[in-house]
């Protein structure tokens, strides 16, 4: 999966291929036509990449 738009308050997660670690923040953009589609197929996504990063 890959976001809209991430924010890394960490710089020392970022090399010349991206974040290595968790963003401290995942923005998906929406429009009428996406959102439930996104909606649902991103939850699971993030809901995975969480557990990971938690657990």
């Amino acid at each position: 999966m890959q976001p809209d738009l991430c924010v890394v308050c960490q710089p020392e997660l970022l090399d010349k291929q991206g974040c290595n670690g968790a963003p401290d923040w995942i923005i998906e953009i929406l429009s009428k036509g996406n959102a439930k589609k996104k909606f649902i197929l991103n939850t699971s996504y993030i809901k995975k990449a969480v557990s990971l990063n938690i657990g």
